[in-house]
């Protein structure tokens, strides 16, 4: 979103200059086509693109797409792209938001997270041959996040316990006082299977977990929890959890907040983006042994830059992105440490994801275009996919 609005701002201040610029060239008498002047309710047209995810099979790209800015808010749906037409096409028509997509492992169905069956935020899922979303939860609490397990039986989800009778009658009688780190519903992990829809909390109720990710074996979890979780302190930690026992291990204490946790292929090592010493957000990229020990800094070294975001490849690689000036670029590492800079894009990269092709579907913008999906191919060649905001061609920018 930081890179969103600088991009914004820089267009605001470059629409004077198109318009100046259009005037002088039908003043030459040179044959020019009308621009519509840059306006403050253009930027409400604008239709916000985000969350890329590859198929298995690096054919399709799933991702969210809100509708223009409407009644003081903006309802996302989800778009698929087509690598082999080239085509992408609106997937999900509800009239609340659908987001989060996430493929299973065999690349047969699509899960997501959606409020279209009411108040709460709950996890659907959407076969590829076609029908309609079906709801996998409907308790009376919002799921925040989820993940397929490896072999796609079952779902790592989090989510509070849900409101008692008790809770309810507070609510109809507007009684909303509430002791704020006291008498929150803290987000716990839980587990439900597909076939058997059985649901299993595997955290206490006193611990707030608020990022998970599977280990390729799928007997355990790793997340980011902490069982003290006063809204002014900072005391998150990693642990690894047993999905059957439910034991926790710790596997580290970050200086300082971090996030985006990712295994490895092998998974031989967990990574996140970190702190050197101490906040005020993370800024490096990670790497901690499954099995406990000491994190390893794998950019403090080689790049003084923010990491944006980074994914691992199949060969135990990582591809990531950081923040240099206004502009955002591509790099590698090897897990030892060894960088290689990827060439220059057209726009700015943001959110990405990785195909086993070795291609990249990524969320890119620039000064004077907004956001839209693009590809960069294995063999380095890079195209626009998605043309969601092709109306904000006909503005002078």
């Amino acid at each position: 979103m930081r890179q969103l609005a600088l991009g914004i701002g820089c267009i605001a201040m470059l629409a004077l200059g198109g318009a100046g610029r259009a005037q002088e060239s039908a003043a030459s008498g040179e044959k020019t086509t009308e621009k519509k002047a840059l306006t403050p309710e253009a930027f409400l047209e604008l239709r916000q693109v985000q969350d890329p995810q590859f198929s298995p099979d690096g054919t399709r790209v799933a991702f969210v797409v809100s509708d223009p800015f409407k009644n003081d808010k903006r309802t996302l749906h989800i778009w698929l792209y087509d690598g082999k037409t080239k085509s992408a096409r609106q997937l999900t028509y509800s009239d609340k938001s659908d987001s989060v997509p996430r493929w299973s492992p065999d690349g047969q169905k699509l899960a997501f997270l959606s409020n279209r069956g009411g108040e709460y935020q709950q996890l659907y899922i959407l076969r590829m041959e076609g029908g309609e979303g079906v709801a996998l939860t409907k308790a009376k609490a919002s799921v925040s996040v989820f993940a397929w397990s490896p072999d796609g039986q079952s779902i790592a989800f989090i989510s509070p316990d849900p409101k008692t009778d008790e809770d309810e009658k507070k609510e109809k009688d507007k009684d909303d006082a509430h002791v704020v780190d006291k008498e929150d519903k803290q987000p716990r992990l839980r587990v439900i299977d597909l076939k058997s829809k059985e649901e299993r909390a595997l955290t206490k109720p006193n611990w707030m977990v608020s990022e998970l990710v599977w280990m390729p074996d799928g007997q355990a979890i790793v997340m980011s929890a902490t069982d003290r979780p006063a809204s002014d302190q900072n005391t998150h930690r990693i642990y690894a959890v047993s999905v059957k026992a439910g034991a926790m291990k710790e596997l580290a204490a970050p200086h300082g907040p971090f996030a985006e946790l990712q295994i490895s292929p092998s998974g031989a090592l967990v990574s996140y983006q970190g702190c050197r010493e101490d906040g005020p957000q993370p800024h490096d990229l990670m790497l901690l042994p499954s099995s406990g020990g000491a994190p390893r800094n794998l950019t403090g070294a080689s790049l003084d830059r923010m990491i944006v975001d980074y994914k691992w490849l199949k060969g135990g690689s990582l591809l990531v992105t950081y923040a240099e000036g206004f502009k955002t670029r591509f790099t590698s590492y090897s897990s030892e440490g060894e960088r290689k800079e990827i060439g220059e894009l057209p726009v700015n990269a943001e959110q990405f994801s990785v195909a086993s092709t070795g291609a990249a579907a990524f969320i890119g913008e620039a000064t004077t275009s907004p956001r839209e999906l693009w590809i960069r191919e294995a063999d380095g060649s890079v195209q626009q996919a998605s043309h969601v905001n092709e109306a904000w061609k006909s503005y002078a920018v």
